[in-house]
């Protein structure tokens, strides 16, 4: 083999090396990345959770109002009318406590704008449902 058939083997063997090791360096780089986008959101999950727990409290201490009626039938909207502001966390939240006789149900919701509403409902059973309800 001639002289310099050996000498580019060996200049291949080096950059092969420096190039996975960059690529390592980069992989380590992108999961410490990912680690601190899932840390964020999971922070802001979080913190979002405490704000509707301590809606859910406020609600708690709401006495319910009478709702629905004759007219309502299977769903009812939370209507425009009948809330109450509180401030939670430094935030104007809207609660809404309401009795659905005819439905066996008390609803309890909270909005931060009247259109994105987060409801509760518990039944006479015992059971409880949430839903997100989003209002034109």
């Amino acid at each position: 083999m001639s002289k310099t058939a050996k000498s580019r083997g060996w200049i291949s063997v080096p950059v092969l090396l420096l190039v996975v090791m960059l690529g390592l360096l980069l992989l380590q780089q992108q999961t410490v990345i990912n680690d601190h986008k899932r840390f964020q959101l999971a922070t802001e999950v979080l913190s979002q959770n405490v704000v509707w727990h301590n809606a859910y409290l406020a609600l708690s201490d709401l006495t319910p109002s009478p709702g629905g009626g004759p007219s309502c039938i299977g769903f009812c909207s939370p209507s425009v009318e009948g809330w109450q502001s509180k401030m939670l966390e430094g935030q104007r939240v809207w609660l809404q406590r309401k009795r659905l006789s005819s439905l066996s149900v008390e609803r309890w919701c909270a909005s931060f704008d009247k259109k994105h509403i987060k409801c509760w409902w518990h039944d006479d059973s015992g059971a409880k449902r949430e839903m997100w309800l989003t209002l034109p």
